[in-house]
């Protein structure tokens, strides 16, 4: 009989296993569609969204921004200002809607799972930083949160958002990069 319980691996665990497969092997890409974004308010409930169920409540309690998303399952969620300011674009300041502002994700690291992956793990699942409990199947993608050089989680990117990826031509710049680049008028296509 198969116990109920489910062995998952810590971020610690996933960080040891993938950061430098990531690193070495992964495809800077960049997410095809923007997202729509707005100040988060001190005290307001937000959460998580991904299709019907909501993953994490959390109440707002630092500054940052609320992220909807082009996706089809419209994904809402909050993100601290350190973290969103380096890995979001605005895309037109003058261009609002109730607060909300389009924005393009900077280019990220993306690593797709095989199937020795998936073998040499522990177990298939393992735990976000938020706490939710995340299945590593063939054909997802693993990229790391890298804040200035260090690897802080590994996440988890499913297939089917995977599919809304692409190589980028843009080298290694990040967010400050591409802002850097916009100020100057250097034309990035």
């Amino acid at each position: 009989m198969r116990s109920s319980i489910i062995k998952d691996c810590s971020q610690e665990e996933m960080v040891k296993l993938f950061e430098n497969t990531i690193r070495e092997r992964g495809r800077r890409m960049y997410k095809e569609k923007p997202c729509i974004a707005r100040e988060a308010l001190i005290g307001e409930q937000a959460y998580m969204k991904v299709g019907m169920g909501r993953t994490a409540d959390v109440v707002v309690g630092e500054p940052g921004m609320i992220i909807r998303t082009s996706a089809l399952d419209s994904e809402a969620y909050f993100v601290p200002s350190e973290e969103f300011e380096a890995n979001w674009v605005l895309q037109d300041a003058t261009s609002q809607l109730f607060g909300w502002k389009e924005y393009q994700p900077s280019a990220t690291i993306l690593y797709q799972v095989n199937r020795d992956d998936v073998r040499s793990l522990p177990s298939e699942y393992f735990r976000t930083s938020f706490g939710q409990l995340q299945c590593v199947k063939v054909g997802d993608a693993l990229t790391i949160s890298d804040c200035f050089g260090v690897c802080t989680e590994v996440c988890l990117v499913s297939k089917a958002m995977f599919e809304q990826y692409r190589p980028t031509a843009i080298p290694e710049h990040g967010a400050l990069g591409l802002r850097v680049l916009k100020s100057l008028n250097i034309c990035l296509s």
